[in-house]
């Protein structure tokens, strides 16, 4: 397996989905499966689940992710996304 990601609050019709959780394997990381991975995760969960917004928690202490995340969009409660 290469990775997985989790998505919770499908079911719950209020629009905002959760990305609990995602994992790539260490020996793929930097291949581009972890950009691929959320890019289909995001994808399925606004055609799929019509998400209306997607959100997740990220330890500070996890740039890599940090990075990755913001590349896609997202940004840290206060703040709006880059013009």
């Amino acid at each position: 397996m290469a990775g997985f990601a989790v998505l919770a609050g499908v079911q719950t019709g209020d629009g905002a989905i959760e990305l609990r959780r995602m994992v790539v394997s260490p020996a793929l990381s930097a291949t581009g499966r972890g950009r691929a991975l959320l890019r289909a995760v995001l994808a399925r969960a606004g055609q799929d689940h019509r998400a209306a917004r997607v959100w997740l928690d990220v330890k500070p202490r996890n740039p890599r992710a940090r990075r990755l995340y913001g590349t896609a969009g997202f940004t840290a409660p206060g703040h709006s996304p880059a013009p």
